[in-house]
């Protein structure tokens, strides 16, 4: 006869897939194998194996990003699941669904010297929507109670603000009892019933009552994933109000062009300030956005439909519980002639501004910037851009409007797992030449990413390589101190040449600059590659 636990952890398997939690990034380890081992004997899961718990994390965040599904990591007990909480953090500001599955020993075993165990329960508590420990596996088959903890889990990653969900596993020995007898399915498998959440429609009688004291309006729009609905609304307004759109927020191409190399690059005159600042969406990346308006009085709205809200301009906002895409589609009835003669204004001011040579950046980083923005008017909605923190994602800030869906873990803003997450993504998008623009400390500092089963087809990897982070030359207050740069930046004299070769990667490098040319020919390899610009130091 099966072992309850086999019982219990198949049973577990088949409630995921019902779920539709189907992808999955596995780090290999022994406490995991008998939950992995479950997947396995169900069928009908997509597992790819990474052998870095962080990269795993971020692997998973990707393919969330992909399928706007939950996608799940597993890992093993003890310290590898501390390398989850990188990805953790980062799904949770940025409100990716994801589910966390880690292997835990018994309770029993806690504090007593024993091998990979640690204090695993909510030990994801602050950064995460909510923790869930299985019960005793061992005990008799507990279909009902496993059956409201999968598929409370799984509503709960979807949202309404989406997230990540841990699910604490302890398993006792024999771990490994039954794994080799039949799978049982079970007929009578109840059904996954998704949440929906109702969407509130704005009731614009006050609202447009409010509304009708500012004329000047400026709609901003930070990091979210690409959403039709909003996009077909910001397209009806963007000649009606002032659109400034963050790099992330996959609405560039609707907004003001230039805005923030205006604003980095010279003083804003006073009849440009803002009565009403209207926001969508979570982090703004610009921080000559953020220093121009927390020095402004304003009234601040901000529409989201639930979930906390930061206040990133000093601004107390009023916040409206709202469905974005409802909201902008009632704002259009709203737009009058000063809203206008205001988004003109605006317009006209960030035409003016030298996109080729900015005057605020310094003479070392024009070719990296330079080769950023080629690449960004050089890709198309058939691509998917991943940008790496920090220069990176700035220099695409910069480089003004694309019409590629833009990625970057801006939820945190590290420079860990970018290149994870685009491989996850790419997983999930075969059809899409999914673009990893990355500086060389993100990329050594995430090369773990490419140990992984499948390097997919279609990513393509592009490093602008400086020799050490050299984002620390263009901030002011490290390079005061001539004996802190060796510890603020990574000096090195590394490519990624070997890397490339050690992968089987098909590998290109330029010094300086790069055509349109090169990088149309390296999108149109036929299989994963990288391109690395080189930097030489002066």
């Amino acid at each position: 006869m099966m072992s309850n636990l086999r019982q219990n952890l198949d049973f577990i398997a088949e409630l995921l897939q019902q779920a539709g939690v189907v992808s999955w990034a596995v780090s290999p380890g022994s406490r995991n194998a008998p939950i992995v081992a479950g997947m396995l004997r169900r069928g009908d899961f997509k597992l790819h194996s990474f052998p870095d718990e962080r990269c795993a994390g971020f692997a998973a965040l990707g393919m969330s990003l992909a399928e706007k599904y939950p996608a799940g990591v597993i890992c093993t007990s003890g310290t590898a699941v501390l390398n989850l909480y990188p990805a953790i953090c980062e799904a949770f500001y940025q409100r990716v669904p994801m589910l966390v599955i880690t292997a835990d020993r018994p309770k029993e075993l806690i504090d007593q010297w024993d091998g990979q165990t640690i204090h695993q329960k909510d030990i994801f508590e602050k950064h995460i929507l909510a923790s869930y420990e299985v019960p005793d596996l061992d005990d008799d088959f507990s279909m009902p109670e496993l059956e409201t903890l999968i598929y409370e889990a799984v509503n709960i990653a979807c949202g309404p603000i989406p997230g990540p969900v841990h699910i604490n596993i302890p398993l006792r020995d024999p771990i490994y009892s039954g794994i080799e007898e039949e799978f049982e399915f079970h007929s009578d498998l109840p059904d996954f019933i998704p949440f929906v959440s109702e969407k509130k429609i704005p009731d614009f009688s006050v609202l447009k009552s409010d509304l009708s004291q500012y004329n000047k309006i400026l709609l901003l729009f930070g990091q979210e994933v690409p959403n039709i609905h909003v996009e077909n609304a910001v397209r009806n307004l963007q000649n009606a109000f002032p659109v400034f759109a963050d790099v992330c927020s996959n609405l560039q191409t609707f907004s003001v062009k230039n805005w923030e190399c205006a604003l980095s690059g010279s003083q804003v005159p006073e009849e440009f300030e803002p009565d009403l600042v209207i926001s969508f969406g979570l982090s703004i990346t610009s921080k000559s956005l953020k220093k121009y308006l927390q020095g402004l009085e304003f009234e601040h709205w901000h529409i989201s439909p639930a979930g906390f809200v930061g206040d990133p301009f000093q601004s107390n906002p009023r916040i409206i519980r709202n469905d974005p895409a409802l909201f902008l589609e009632s704002l259009i009835e709203c737009g009058n002639e000063s809203h206008q003669n205001y988004c003109n204004l605006w317009k006209q001011h960030c035409m003016k501004t030298d996109t080729e040579n900015p005057i605020f950046l310094k003479k070392q980083f024009l070719n990296e910037f330079l080769n950023v923005k080629h690449i960004l008017h050089l890709t198309g909605k058939e691509h998917a851009l991943h940008l790496a923190n920090s220069m990176t994602v700035r220099y695409a800030g910069w480089a003004g409007n694309s019409t590629s869906e833009i990625y970057c873990n801006r939820g945190t803003s590290g420079i860990d797992g970018t290149m994870s997450t685009a491989i996850g993504y790419a997983l999930k998008r075969p059809e899409q030449k999914v673009i990893c623009v990355t500086g060389d400390i993100g990329f050594f500092y995430d090369a773990n990413a490419l140990w992984t089963t499948l390097i997919p087809n279609n990513l393509r990897i592009i490093i602008n390589n400086n020799f050490g982070g050299k984002i620390f030359e263009f901030i002011e207050g490290p390079n005061r101190i001539k004996e802190l740069k060796p510890f603020v930046q990574t000096n090195h004299k590394m490519t990624a040449s070997l890397i490339a070769a050690q992968y089987g990667l098909t590998y290109l490098s330029f010094q300086n600059s790069i055509t349109n040319e090169a990088i149309e020919d390296f999108l149109n390899l036929p299989s994963a590659a990288i391109l690395e610009i080189i930097y030489p130091e002066k």
